[in-house]
């Protein structure tokens, strides 16, 4: 899977909106981590779920990391799609 599909899964998954910030992204996964935490629901599948969510948390804090030149006032100056065909995003480690 390309890098550009994960990303976008990624934020398919943490529920996010396409244009988000570092602090939307944080409050978001510890909500996200809270909801279905196993002390709190003790159904097998809420594992698979955090585990999912921590993942997809990775994700996208490795875009941040990893790009931290394309914001202004926390915001996109491009979004992902337009990163992506401009192939900046190819050398992700992820």
């Amino acid at each position: 899977m390309d890098i550009y599909k994960k990303y976008l899964e990624a934020i398919k998954i943490l529920e996010l909106p396409l244009k988000f910030n570092l602090k939307i992204l944080k409050k978001r996964y510890k909500d996200m981590i809270k909801m279905y935490h196993p002390d709190l629901n003790n159904d097998e599948e809420m594992e698979l779920k955090i585990h999912e969510i921590k993942e997809a948390y990775e994700i996208l804090l490795s875009y941040f990391e990893n790009y931290k030149l394309n914001f202004e006032k926390d915001n996109f100056k491009l979004s992902p799609k337009e990163l992506y065909e401009k192939k900046l995003m190819n050398d992700w480690k992820i």
